[in-house]
């Protein structure tokens, strides 16, 4: 595990540890600081989002809405599935 001073099946089950408790209760019965616990969770979500496919929609619709007074605008962003057209009013 590239920067990090925990074997991989140590950081398995602290994530499963903090899954369950609190993180200063997770860190006590680990034995590791909170920083540790953090540097951990986020290894974690690295991979995780690297296991992930890429992939883009063929097509977007991007809208523009006024929420409220004054200069306060909404952006909406969709996907729209193939065969369906977006209306425009």
């Amino acid at each position: 595990m590239p920067r990090s001073r925990f074997t991989h099946l140590f950081e398995r089950l602290a994530l499963d540890v903090l899954l369950e408790c609190l993180v200063l209760g997770a860190c006590k019965l680990l034995g590791i600081s909170w920083a540790a616990a953090a540097g951990i969770k986020q290894r974690a979500g690295v991979r995780g989002l690297a296991r992930q496919p890429v992939s883009a929609p063929a097509r977007l619709c991007v809208d523009e809405k006024s929420a409220g007074r004054g200069q306060n605008y909404l952006t909406i962003v969709a996907s729209v599935a193939a065969g369906h057209s977006a209306t425009v009013e």
